[in-house]
This record gives structure tokens, C-alpha cells and sequence, in this order.
């Protein structure tokens, strides 16, 4: 998640958090890794002031990301 203790939007410093699944009964495997028994989550940051929203691998699935996207550079 991201070391950053302030929005990137407003600056201020209340925010609210929830793992969420990613993947869902009726959209897109949004995390495609691991297994048919895996349910990888991810991590979402809501700014408590203006409501941006920030979704975040959790560390634990780095690795597993890492192995199965591509890597672009500039």
C-alpha cells in the first residue's frame, strides 16, 4: 500500500479502508492470479473528505503479480 499519509487529491489526511474481492459473480477477473480456489482482494483507500478512491495490491500478492503481468518500462 502506499507509504503516502495524505490524499493525492486534497491533501488531507482521514481516510477509510476495505479489502474487496477481485473478482466478481458477474465482472472481469480484475487480479487474475493464483488458482481456482484463490481469491485474491484487494486493498481500497477512500479520502474521508472529497471521496477519492485508491485501489492497492496487498503485499502478499506482489509476488504472484510480479510473475504473471507483464513489466512495461519507459
Amino acid at each position: 500500500m502506499s507509504s503516502e499519509n495524505t490524499c493525492r487529491n486534497c491533501g488531507i489526511t482521514e481516510f477509510y479502508y476495505s479489502d474487496v474481492d477481485s473478482r466478481g459473480p458477474y465482472g472481469p477477473n480484475l487480479l487474475p492470479i493464483g488458482g481456482v480456489f484463490s481469491n485474491p482482494k484487494f486493498v481500497i483507500r477512500v479520502c474521508g473528505t472529497c471521496g477519492i478512491v485508491d485501489w492497492f495490491v496487498p503485499n502478499n500478492h506482489l509476488a504472484a503479480v510480479r510473475a504473471t503481468f507483464v513489466r512495461k518500462t519507459k
